[in-house]
């Protein structure tokens, strides 16, 4: 388990930390954004989704986005409270989680210039 655990990135890593570790696994950065795309079904949970949010909001979110998920998230909320990855097909893999990232409604991986 420990070495499975060595071998995923943290899930607020930076692209560079990213794109590092997926080219030490012989991976392009096309796999990689290609892989992200495994976040496009299921949830995130709270203090992933807040990072974002508070103390400051994250300029690139998409306000309207972002206004949302502060209603699902309130500051200090649970850690049980979780908010879908894609909200346009959350339970279908499909396009819809690269759609939201271009328009800035991402919530996690390459849903942040500060992050992707």
């Amino acid at each position: 388990m420990l070495e499975v655990l060595h071998n995923l990135p943290d899930p607020f890593s930076n692209v560079q930390n990213l794109k590092n570790r997926f080219g030490v696994k012989g991976l392009s950065m096309d796999e990689m954004v290609t892989l992200s795309g495994a976040h496009s079904i299921g949830v995130s949970h709270y203090t992933s989704s807040t990072r974002r949010l508070y103390p400051r909001q994250d300029t690139s979110i998409d306000p309207v986005f972002a206004a949302q998920l502060t209603a699902s998230c309130p500051q200090n909320g649970s850690n049980s409270t979780t908010v879908q990855l894609d909200v346009v097909s959350p339970n279908r893999l499909d396009n819809s989680y690269y759609k939201n990232l271009q328009i800035r409604r991402g919530l996690v991986l390459l849903g942040s210039n500060s992050m992707a």
